[in-house]
């Protein structure tokens, strides 16, 4: 039996998928190319702008017209928060939302059975609800790892529909994360992603309550890769105790990405984000104690309802004078049963294209800047490929991609390199 599978969204939805093909591979499934002829559709979702819903239904059309006997299995987060949507295509066999994803190849056993519709989502948090633990998605020549350890959102950004989607907070055991990462680093990995929805609350839902901090110092006081690098993090979430992390944690790597989304304290209000410009250059101002040189990333979203020019251009002032080391750029989307969708003031579509134009080239200018600042430095690179053109091509402890002279390395050694020269964002180096 062949199993496809047609992926949306964020680095999680990409994790989950990883996930739910080890599941299938277990039950005897072969994963197929989307484009080619299969048994089994999995089309896992997004819903995080209108545009991605959109290409969920349409890869579900696409699903349903390459083999009408095949069963085809909708899961994410759209199927979450509109499940009827899903079920109005005809073709469809599964819904499944972003809980009971473990029982998918049974569900997709009892579909082909009954020739029957099977849709699972329902709304709310069941009061018992623990985090849903997929396998572990190996990746055969890699040399870094993803772990997941932490599902749900209780924020409610006033645009977001994820806390809709993925519900309450949920996090895996630690006795689990520390088996899991002694794991990856057995299995030679040299570098472990902690991921989740809410990363950086991680413990809260858990008793007795833990935290992020706790479980670094305790996946480094047990086996595990030479690095840990961590996802995004609320702003709130970055307390002293994370941040005096970085200083006693060698394994951590110096780079956090720490979303903004506007550069402006009335957007920040109107978007319900939990601090104020003050609050948050006053963090950052905290890490560069620590490291002056620390990879420090945001996303920021262009065209909120009633962002006015006057707030844009604080939020490139406020941008620039920060100094990120990336943007991550969004167009605002309105989603339905968010407070942003009803509110006045909707950004025409053409200011958003533009603003956001401007802050992408923003960013690799600051992008640039970043790089630039190592260039007669040396840094620790972890080699991940040969190039094409000659040479390997590696990944700092900052985030930056460095391309070095010599081909004479293994994937997945650590080296020391020089850094001669940057184009762009990405470094050029000689052992």
């Amino acid at each position: 039996m062949k199993v496809a599978f047609y992926t949306l969204g964020c680095k999680v939805n990409q994790y989950d998928s990883r996930a739910l093909e080890e599941l299938f591979r277990r039950e005897g499934y072969e994963t197929v190319s989307f484009k080619d002829k299969a048994d089994v559709y999995v089309i896992n979702t997004c819903t995080v702008t209108g545009q991605s819903a959109g290409k969920s239904r349409r890869a579900v059309r696409r699903a349903v017209g390459a083999n009408p006997d095949a069963v085809v299995a909708v899961v994410g987060c759209y199927s979450q928060v509109a499940p009827e949507e899903i079920a109005a295509i005809p073709g469809v066999d599964i819904i499944v939302g972003t809980r009971e994803r473990s029982v998918l190849p049974q569900l997709v056993a009892a579909a082909r059975a009954k020739k029957a519709m099977i849709n699972t989502v329902a709304p709310g948090d069941k009061p018992d609800e623990e985090f849903e633990e997929l396998p572990w998605p190996e990746e055969a020549g890699r040399v870094r790892a993803f772990l997941k350890i932490q599902e749900g959102c209780r924020d409610y950004c006033s645009y977001c529909i994820v806390p809709y989607a993925r519900g309450k907070l949920k996090s895996m055991p630690p006795a689990r994360v520390l088996k899991y990462t002694a794991a990856i680093a057995q299995k030679g990995y040299k570098e472990m992603v902690l991921t989740g929805t809410h990363l950086g609350a991680y413990g809260k839902d858990l008793s007795p309550s833990y935290n992020l901090a706790r479980l670094l110092d305790e996946i480094a006081r047990n086996p595990c890769p030479e690095r840990i690098r961590l996802s995004s993090l609320e702003p709130v979430d970055v307390t002293g105790e994370l941040l005096a992390a970085f200083e006693t944690l060698p394994v951590l790597c110096h780079h956090l990405h720490i979303p903004l989304q506007s550069g402006s304290d009335f957007i920040l209000k109107k978007m319900k984000r939990p601090y104020s410009l003050k609050e948050f250059s006053s963090l950052v101002d905290s890490i560069r104690q620590i490291d002056p040189d620390m990879a420090l990333s945001t996303d920021i979203i262009a065209g909120f309802p009633g962002e006015q020019d006057s707030h844009f251009r604080e939020t490139c002032a406020y941008i620039e004078a920060t100094g990120f080391s990336r943007l991550h750029v969004f167009k605002y989307s309105p989603r339905k049963g968010t407070p942003a969708a009803g509110y006045p003031g909707q950004v025409p579509g053409d200011v958003k294209e533009e603003r956001s134009r401007y802050l992408r080239f923003l960013g690799d200018k600051l992008a640039a800047a970043y790089a630039a600042r190592f260039v007669g430095r040396k840094l620790s690179v972890l080699v991940e490929k040969t190039l094409p053109a000659g040479g390997m091509e590696g990944l700092t402890e900052q985030y930056l991609r460095a391309n070095l002279e010599t081909a004479a390395l293994k994937p997945g050694m650590i080296v020391p390199a020089t850094i001669v020269a940057s184009k762009g964002s990405r470094l050029f180096g000689k052992l």
